[in-house]
């Protein structure tokens, strides 16, 4: 009777450790990025003869590192592409870029005749509000909710 009480305890004990760990995996899992950070982004409200605009916010970079945000997407947004306009041979030219690297330490500042995100394909152009996920070069997802303004 001792024996059976002795290894239900212990049973009960490697359970108890076994679902603390998954807790504090889980935890860990779901912590928001407290080294990449996306502040102040919006999206410009689309012309109503198009579904494509453009998005801006602001990345920051805690770390020591760079980071590189390598995609982007969003289930209310067809495309999302990173661009920056640049005025070369007299004339402004909007380029796509690969990805978006952020600087050990440093910001990157995405806005209007700069780095920005272009938005092909807004599902609902009447939406005030577009949830943009981020792919960081180490798999790493960053979601943020982006407001629609018309500046």
């Amino acid at each position: 009777m001792k024996n059976q009480a002795a290894r239900t305890r212990t049973f009960g004990i490697w359970l108890l450790v076994a679902v603390a760990i998954c807790l504090l995996v889980f935890s860990i899992a779901r912590k928001p990025s407290q080294i990449f950070v996306i502040k102040d982004g919006w999206i410009r409200a689309p012309v109503a003869s198009s579904s494509m605009t453009a998005g801006y916010c602001v990345f920051t970079n805690r770390g020591e590192q760079d980071i590189t945000v390598v995609s982007a997407r969003s289930p209310s947004i067809g495309k999302i592409e990173f661009h920056e306009s640049r005025y070369e041979d007299e004339m402004h030219r909007m380029v796509q870029l690969p990805s978006l690297v952020i600087p050990a330490k440093g910001t990157l500042r995405l806005e209007p005749g700069g780095k920005h995100l272009m938005l092909f394909n807004l599902m609902d152009k009447e939406a005030s509000v577009n949830s943009i996920e981020f792919t960081l070069s180490t798999g790493e997802l960053i979601e943020y909710a982006f407001v629609v303004e018309d500046p």
